[in-house]
């Protein structure tokens, strides 16, 4: 087993449990965190979570923890990569289609504690500074990029904020091992629809290559149905997972996330294309049956004509 024993990780309301453990043993990323998990989702995606705790005195600690963290970046990815192909060795007897794919999403999660209720004035008066470091960039940003990085906020009391972007967050005074959790399984479900995207765009080069093969090698009818009916499983079962949420502020934070990771808009998009998928395969399949028709009809005629040969023969 791992280096704990398994146990359900999730206090946010999943509707299908989660498993988490510690990290195997023997993974060094280079910058000593202090507690690293695995979670395995029911869907197949397997999350890793590193926490580098800091005790950060002023804005400049902010800056300096952002730095350490994207010089870090690239071994915590190698060393999550290793989590997680240990993991599927652990359990590959147990899962349908066991691969590690190179599809991977890093997030990173700033979690701050400020004494008082001053969250929005301390974003105010640092902005320029907290961007630059959610960016994980080193170079001073522009006041668009600014703007955009710390336009998604959500709050629920005086006290707390969280910044949502594209590839990190912040949160001030907030429930710092609920909103973590809650924004990691975001994640898996981004990563989750970016792979089925790469199926779907796979299957549809597949579909135009075969307009161009003769009619009786068209594939499987079947294929596009099955395809439709696991993306149709997945979407539902990424809505109805945290059916149990039953916190206002997590349930803000989630809005927040699904329009900052665009999954609506990645389901459409995956939707269009099964469509697109479809409209191929019934075209292929309309041009056999036409086809097989005609050559019936021709065997039909050829037969009679050999008959009315056969029968002017014997007379």
């Amino acid at each position: 087993s791992a280096g704990a024993a398994p146990r359900e990780a999730r206090s946010i309301g999943l509707s299908k449990p989660a498993i988490c453990c510690s990290a195997f043993p023997g993974t060094a990323t280079g910058a000593g965190p202090s507690v690293a998990a695995i979670t395995l989702y029911h869907y197949g995606t397997i999350s890793i979570r590193f926490e580098f705790p800091r005790r950060l005195d002023s804005i400049d600690d902010l800056a300096n923890a952002s730095s350490e963290l994207k010089e870090s970046l690239g071994r915590c990815i190698a060393a999550a990569r290793e989590q997680a192909g240990r993991m599927l060795d652990l359990i590959r007897a147990a899962v349908r289609k066991p691969m590690l794919r190179e599809c991977f999403e890093d997030y990173a999660i700033f979690s701050l504690r400020l004494s008082g209720n001053g969250a929005e004035a301390w974003i105010k008066d640092n902005g320029k500074a907290v961007a630059q470091a959610l960016r994980l960039d080193p170079k001073p940003l522009s006041g668009q990029a600014v703007e955009r990085t710390l336009c998604r906020r959500v709050s629920h009391y005086e006290g707390d904020l969280a910044i949502l972007s594209w590839n990190s967050a912040l949160f001030i005074n907030a429930s710092r091992d609920e909103a973590a959790q809650l924004v990691e399984f975001m994640n898996a479900q981004l990563l989750a629809t970016r792979v089925t995207r790469v199926l779907v765009d796979a299957e549809l080069q597949r579909s135009f290559g075969l307009l161009k093969r003769p009619f009786w090698r068209v594939g499987n009818p079947n294929r596009v149905g099955e395809m439709r009916g696991e993306c149709a499983y997945l979407f539902a079962d990424l809505k109805h997972a945290l059916a149990q949420l039953r916190d206002e502020h997590l349930a803000a934070i989630h809005d927040g996330m699904v329009d900052v990771l665009e999954l609506n808009e990645a389901e459409e998009a995956i939707t269009n294309l099964l469509a697109a998928i479809e409209g191929i395969s019934s075209t292929l399949y309309n041009r056999a049956t036409i086809i097989r028709m005609e050559a019936l009809t021709i065997v039909i005629i050829l037969l009679i004509a050999i008959e009315i040969v056969m029968n002017a023969l014997a007379g």
